[in-house]
């Protein structure tokens, strides 16, 4: 049987690691910084760590990378199309490098995804907030056909001596990026390999068009104003014959002068 070198080695406290965190940090590191229990606040980021505690069956270092995270020991992270590249601290003099790849989204899946809600999502704003509907809600973090990666769609590495496959440096990155989806929630489809604006542009809303067929209801409904009411308001009567407004201090349009000299 395999042990984690954690067994014969002190483990440093939150407390210590929030000191440690503090004076590692190098200029153009992008730490996870976290105050309080709570690692993520956005829909976003809470969607990413509940699919993370999925995993919780498979792995043992899962509540221990969050305390790791809470500790602010993940002093940096980057997130692109794919790939997380980290630093974490741990008992090590030095932090500890972590790679975390995961699959891009499948085609089949994105494309349901997008029929689903194509033109449906209010605006941009509410697509980064979490604000919509809760059936869209679900169809996002579906288990088997959501956004949101299976175990089996995610492969890591870590540089410390720890032989689980899972070590609690790689679970702090997991939930690091759920913290860091809070920031920025698009960088998500980013990093399942989605085209940002191509997918923002199929779901959201033509709010131009909407806003035109909303305006074309209410004139239809009888709110553009009669004659007799625009004669109230701007002090004019209509030419006996051609209709063509004229009279008044407010005029619109004079009558022609009758030409004498002709």
């Amino acid at each position: 049987m395999s042990y984690g070198y954690s067994y014969f080695k002190p483990q440093p406290t939150q407390a210590e690691l929030r000191v440690k965190a503090a004076k590692a940090i190098k200029p153009g590191y992008k730490p996870v910084s976290i105050e309080g229990r709570t690692i993520a606040s956005t829909w976003w980021g809470r969607a990413w760590c509940d699919n993370i505690d999925r995993y919780a069956d498979n792995y043992n270092r899962l509540d221990r990378g969050k305390k790791y995270v809470r500790a602010n020991a993940v002093i940096d992270l980057d997130i692109g199309e794919g790939l997380v590249t980290a630093k974490v601290l741990g008992s090590g003099r030095k932090p500890y490098d972590v790679v975390v790849r995961i699959e891009p989204l499948k085609k089949d899946r994105l494309d349901h995804i997008i029929k689903v809600c194509s033109g449906k999502l209010e605006s941009l704003a509410v697509l980064e907030s979490g604000k919509f509907p809760k059936e869209y809600q679900q169809l996002f973090t579906d288990k088997e056909g959501g956004l949101f990666p299976s175990l089996r769609e995610i492969r890591f590495s870590c540089s410390c001596p720890d032989l689980s496959r899972l070590c609690k440096h790689i679970a702090a990155v997991l939930y690091g990026i759920g913290r860091r989806l809070d920031d920025n929630p698009l960088i998500f489809l980013t990093l399942r390999g989605i085209d940002v604006k191509s997918f923002t542009e199929s779901v959201i809303r033509k709010e131009a068009g909407r806003l035109w067929s909303s305006s074309d209801k209410k004139i239809r409904a009888g709110r553009v104003m009669d004659e007799d009411r625009a004669k109230g308001l701007f002090g004019y009567e209509s030419a006996p014959e051609t209709g063509v407004p004229y009279g008044g201090a407010d005029c619109l349009f004079l009558p022609e002068k009758e030409d004498s000299g002709r």
